[in-house]
């Protein structure tokens, strides 16, 4: 009922997913920040963090908005995209830094977005050191995905209600 209903906007439904998410993020980098200011854990980088999340937001909308898409005509991707994000999450820098990795396996991990977007949090929050490739990097990343994700979506809409 919803998408055939001209008045309202199916784009965002894939937005308040996001943003309905991206709640749970905020609380939790607020508390991680409090606690780290209160271990003296203080860096002029970690005014740079907002600026991160936004960027995530941003790249988390458009790859909802052509996954939200994609799944309106492939229903089993479903399926398929949370083998994906287990596999990236697996090859991503969470348990590891980027020194610890060999240096002919580096160019394996920058294909993988969330490579750029961890170790952004990490060397903010934590070592309080902008690495500013990576920030120009995962910026220019986060507009190929929102753009393209909106353009996608946006292409693709008028077929939504011929396949629900």
């Amino acid at each position: 009922g919803l998408i055939r209903n001209t008045l309202f906007p199916v784009e965002l439904i894939p937005v308040k997913v996001v943003l309905t998410a991206s709640l749970s993020l905020c609380s939790s980098m607020l508390l991680l920040i409090a606690f780290l200011w209160s271990q003296g854990n203080l860096h002029l980088a970690q005014l740079l963090i907002p600026y991160v999340m936004m960027l995530q937001i941003a790249f988390s909308i458009g790859l909802a908005w052509f996954l939200s898409a994609l799944c309106v005509f492939l229903p089993d991707i479903a399926h398929v995209i949370g083998i994906v994000v287990l596999i990236l999450m697996i090859v991503s820098p969470i348990a590891y830094v980027r020194s610890m990795v060999p240096a002919n396996l580096r160019p394996f991990l920058l294909p993988n977005p969330l490579y750029y977007l961890i170790n952004l949090y990490r060397d903010a929050g934590f070592f309080g050191v902008v690495d500013w490739e990576m920030l120009a990097i995962f910026t220019a990343i986060t507009i190929v995905v929102f753009a393209g994700g909106w353009r996608f979506f946006n292409r693709v809409k008028v077929l939504f209600s011929d396949h629900v």
